[in-house]
């Protein structure tokens, strides 16, 4: 093993930064989330929960873990109005405390390192089935130190089954490991492309797309000690380990007697 380098020349990564916030309601296409000013990831659970046995720690387990966030705005969109509990009656009358709908969203986060500063990539946050709760909003007289007011709500989610893992609201997208064609696909949908409107994909949707990328290699082992060469789909997440962008792993699949090499595809 190579010896360890600390703080190498652009390896000094950090986050900052939050735009292109979207807002997905129950019915319709997404919308943009002008005014957005910051997410507070908070996330609920995941506490360690010891267990003793003989007067010693026996058992160290932890709780489930979600997905919660708070929310802060100069503004909302229309579309959002049925999300905080107000529904529009007619002409301009308003009514509050109504039921709240769940909604989507979406927003991206920054990435930067030493050299390219905020530019080096960028993490797509995809949150699903989100809940906002009422939270207070304070309403000042206008004088010569006023401020624009900032709006603010509490969210927690309702995470959807995910086949082989542990349910989740929460999906990120990582500019830096995603291949191009693959983030642009995403993209378009995300924030719509020609005459498609933006949309949330669904969970089984974002594991298709990623899925379509993995080449397989398979051998199978024929009569003398010899391999015929053959390619063949696979499902990424039921390959134990999932291989790393530009990385293979060997697989060997017992019940038909193959022999796969999954490697992640990086290309354009």
């Amino acid at each position: 093993m190579a010896e360890l380098v600390w703080s190498g020349i652009g390896q000094r990564y950090f986050e900052s930064g939050i735009d292109r916030g979207v807002l997905y309601p129950r019915v319709g296409p997404g919308v943009p989330w002008n005014g957005l000013t910051g997410i507070n990831e908070r996330p609920d659970g995941g506490q360690p929960r010891p267990f003793y046995a003989d007067g010693f720690k026996y058992l160290n387990l932890t709780s489930s873990e979600e997905y919660a966030a708070s929310l802060t705005a100069f503004s909302a969109p229309p579309e959002f109005a049925r999300c905080d509990g107000t529904q529009s009656i007619l002409n301009g009358l308003f009514i509050t405390q109504q039921r709240r709908e769940q909604f989507g969203l979406s927003y991206r986060t920054r990435v930067g390192n030493d050299q390219e500063g905020v530019d080096h990539g960028y993490k797509i946050h995809l949150i699903y089935n989100a809940l906002a709760s009422s939270t207070s909003r304070d309403y000042r007289t206008i004088d010569s130190s006023s401020q624009v007011a900032s709006m603010s709500w509490d969210i927690t989610t309702t995470p959807p089954e995910i086949t082989g893992y542990r349910p989740s609201a929460h999906f990120i997208i990582d500019s830096r490991y995603t291949p191009k064609t693959l983030m642009s696909q995403f993209e378009g949908m995300l924030y719509g492309s020609g005459g498609t409107d933006p949309f949330l994909p669904t969970v089984p949707q974002i594991l298709e797309q990623f899925n379509s990328l993995i080449t397989v290699e398979l051998y199978r082992e024929q009569l003398g000690g010899t391999f015929a060469f053959e390619k063949v789909p696979a499902i990424r997440h039921s390959i134990k380990p999932t291989p790393a962008p530009g990385q293979s792993v060997l697989w060997l699949d017992t019940s038909a007697g193959s022999y796969a090499k999954l490697t992640l595809v990086t290309g354009e």
